[in-house]
């Protein structure tokens, strides 16, 4: 095979995978726009300033694979949007499902990382991106979730950990040039 030369059969692979993992990007970048709504009108400003880091972290990982997409196989991007339902009415609602939504991305990120690897003999760096934050915020969510059950869900608990995300997370985006 010459570089830069792709055949119809592997740019056909190539983007399935790439559309599931678009799809993937499209789904958490929704639910973080959707988390941020949520638990902003619940009062829990350093969570929602976490999801709004994480919107502009897919963000840019679905840009990044559209470019990649074109200059590594010369493919076209068509990608569709995704629709996404999500209004949780309390943090304990959002942690539990939060858990899960990234508990199932992880797991068809992996999928999509050994499938890619095996089409195109390279790893796909953009899922190994996306899951690497995916894991660091299932870590998290575990131990929030862990945390607040033993405090049987005491809303001081939930602000004290709010107010220090709210810092954290505001100190980060003042970093990269974001006011609020």
């Amino acid at each position: 095979m010459e570089i830069g030369y792709i055949d119809r059969k592997m740019s056909d692979e190539v983007r399935d995978v790439y559309s599931r993992l678009y799809n993937i990007l499209c789904i958490h970048t929704k639910l973080n726009i959707l988390s941020m709504s949520a638990l902003q009108s619940m009062g829990y400003n350093g969570f929602k300033r976490w999801h709004r880091c994480r919107v502009r972290d897919f963000m840019e990982l679905k840009l990044k694979l559209r470019c990649e997409m074109y200059d590594k196989f010369r493919i076209k991007p068509s990608f569709n949007d995704v629709e996404v339902n999500y209004d949780p009415t309390s943090m304990e609602e959002h942690l539990k499902s939060w858990d899960k939504a990234l508990l199932d991305g992880i797991q068809e990120l992996g999928n999509i990382s050994k499938e890619f690897y095996q089409i195109a003999g390279i790893s796909c760096e953009i899922a190994k991106c996306a899951m690497h934050k995916m894991m660091k915020d299932y870590e998290k969510v575990g131990r929030y979730h862990k945390r607040f059950t033993e405090s049987d869900w005491l809303t001081l608990d939930m602000h004290i950990i709010d107010d220090s995300l709210h810092c954290k997370y505001k100190a980060k985006e003042e970093e990269h040039g974001y006011k609020y």
